[in-house]
């Protein structure tokens, strides 16, 4: 990304760590629940890799549809979507 370049992108979160046995689902898996990090790692993340300014907006109304995606899985407990931006500083090159 260049300098000054802005990150937007919407993915689902971690609320909280995810049980083993939601980590080891594939089924979770493929409904990109099992793959999902907490907010602070993500921050963390985005954060050494140089990005600046990072918001990280947990959309907690995603729960009413995240219940659907694996019936009885308790998803909607763990994980939610969420809004990231951040912004990749100048460094005056």
């Amino acid at each position: 990304m260049k300098d000054g370049g802005r990150l937007a992108i919407s993915d689902m979160v971690a609320l909280k760590p995810l049980p083993a046995e939601m980590v080891n689902n594939k089924e979770l898996y493929c409904n990109c629940i099992s793959g999902a990090i907490t907010i602070n790692e993500l921050k963390n993340i985005l954060a050494k890799a140089g990005f600046t300014d990072i918001v990280i907006e947990p959309q907690e109304n995603s729960r009413m549809f995240i219940k659907d995606w694996v019936p009885g899985s308790d998803a909607e407990n763990y994980v939610v979507s969420a809004k990231i931006k951040a912004i990749k500083p100048r460094t005056g090159r």
